[in-house]
């Protein structure tokens, strides 16, 4: 499991390496930060690199929660964050 912490460096030395964007891979089952911790602690400490989340499951967010969220990080980040999101299947697949 990677330590949030280093979430800002690596952020930052990414930027300062050229790179155009960065993105977070998350799930809830998935050890670590949710997505839009990562995205706030990497908008937090960059200025221009572009941050994009992964596809981000709606059903498992409260609505409200997740866009309060994304566009809080949107706008701190100066309308760098590309938003991936996905319907999914409530429950999971049950085929």
């Amino acid at each position: 499991m990677t330590r949030p912490s280093v979430i800002p460096e690596w952020a930052s030395q990414a930027e300062k390496a050229g790179f155009s964007s960065l993105g977070s891979v998350g799930r809830i089952a998935y050890r670590g930060v949710m997505d839009t911790v990562a995205l706030a602690a990497a908008a937090g400490a960059t200025s221009t690199i572009g941050l994009i989340s992964n596809i981000m499951l709606t059903t498992v967010w409260p609505a409200a929660l997740l866009a309060k969220e994304v566009a809080g990080i949107d706008a701190v980040s100066g309308n760098r964050l590309t938003l991936g999101i996905g319907l999914g299947r409530p429950g999971g697949d049950r085929r």
